[in-house]
């Protein structure tokens, strides 16, 4: 495993614990921001849809995938596995 993937993993680790602390599905994050009709309460919505943070880091590691950003690839797995192990981490319409 490289340093910088490494590196990127924990600053996802540590940018969770601040954002989300332990919050259940569904609830208001730690750090909540309001961008009204895309982003409410900290949630990604889209045509009314809600779109899954697992779901962005995924495109976003798909995109960079050949590329040495090892950094953020190490942030994305992060946030993929945190999204993913949420038990409401399937829904996206409420």
């Amino acid at each position: 495993m490289n340093s910088k993937f490494l590196f990127g993993f924990i600053i996802g680790f540590l940018y969770c614990v601040i954002t989300f602390g332990n919050k259940k599905e569904g609830s208001t994050p730690n750090i909540s921001i309001n961008l009204p009709p895309f982003i409410i309460n900290g949630h990604i919505m889209l045509f009314g849809y809600h779109i899954h943070h697992w779901l962005i880091f995924s495109i976003i590691l798909f995109c960079i995938r050949k590329y040495n950003y090892n950094i953020l690839k190490g942030f994305s797995v992060f946030m993929i596995l945190h999204g993913l192990s949420y038990n409401d981490w399937y829904k996206f319409k409420d």
